[in-house]
């Protein structure tokens, strides 16, 4: 695993912590950040904050040339890590009508069609 994917674990898990409330605001910010990152927006919003906290934590857990290369891992790089990070995974769908299929059918249950492999 590398130095940006267990940084953005830690800053999901930081974020899992929050209330429901505040989760649902914070999630799409991160994507929103991560499309466009702009560190005046990432202040404002607390993301640089809960960046550092994760950061520490990481760095608390290696040795001295590890921690010089997680060092230059940018904040940039952690949020957009963590945006794929917290992208639910897309169900498949029909390519014929588009309805979901679900894992244990062969077929759609609207068209009939096979579901592909």
């Amino acid at each position: 695993m590398n130095h940006a994917t267990a940084m953005a674990e830690r800053v999901l898990q930081e974020l899992s912590q929050e209330p429901r409330l505040a989760r649902r605001l914070l999630i799409p910010q991160l994507r929103w950040l991560a499309a466009d990152p702009d560190e005046g927006d990432a202040e404002r919003w607390g993301m640089l904050e809960v960046v550092a906290r994760a950061r520490d934590e990481h760095l608390a857990t290696l040795d001295a040339d590890d921690g010089l290369a997680a060092l230059g891992v940018g904040w940039e790089e952690i949020v957009q890590r963590a945006a794929q990070l917290a992208e639910p995974q897309r169900s498949v769908t029909c390519p014929r009508c588009g309805a979901r299929l679900p894992r244990r059918r062969r077929a759609c249950s609207r068209c009939r069609l096979p579901r592909p492999p």
